[in-house]
């Protein structure tokens, strides 16, 4: 199955890591949204304890992010699984839905048109996000070399969510 992560999942080591999917997650290539959507941090990530990443429909410019090619039976949630899934991760049904988003390769050809990714379900813009979380977002940004303007627009929504990281963002990104 080919998912679109654009949150701490650009990072393939932390998708790929024992506590997620174990190195069943390859990376197909970077891409972008077809439709501008706003980049911010509007659900609680349990797991993360501080607000996650979504995107919303109606920003002013696309998202940049990850393709990978799972294997269904690491995203779809399942009773039996004896590993995690995407589903589990992302805690699917609560915090995020899993459905299509339309995107373009990095040099603006169409994707196929089956590409899932999370969308928030309720979203909020009372929540905080913290360092240790977004610190993945970066390194995957750079590890897949999104656009270097992408990734300084990646630092000012997390400035602009939470203005107590700018510490931390000096010492690592490019404002």
């Amino acid at each position: 199955m080919l998912v679109f992560q654009y949150g701490s999942n650009l990072s393939s080591r932390r998708l790929n890591s024992r506590q997620r999917l174990g190195g069943a997650a390859r990376v197909v290539g970077i891409a972008r949204t077809r439709h501008p959507y706003q980049f911010c941090f509007p659900v609680w990530g349990g797991i993360n304890d501080c607000a996650a990443a979504g995107i919303l429909p109606g920003g002013e410019r696309p998202v940049w992010g990850v393709v990978y090619d799972i294997p269904h039976h690491f995203v779809v949630r399942s009773e039996t699984a004896d590993h995690p899934t995407l589903d589990a991760i992302e805690d699917e049904g609560r915090d995020y839905w899993r459905g299509p988003v339309e995107l373009l390769s990095a040099d603006g050809k169409d994707f196929p048109e089956n590409i899932q990714t999370y969308h928030p379900r309720q979203p909020r813009q009372d929540l905080l996000t913290q360092w240790h979380y977004v610190r993945h977002i970066l390194e995957g940004a750079r590890e897949h070399a999104l656009p270097p303007d992408y990734q300084n627009h990646l630092v000012a929504c997390m400035l602009d969510n939470n203005p107590n990281l700018k510490t931390q963002l000096n010492e690592t990104a490019t404002l």
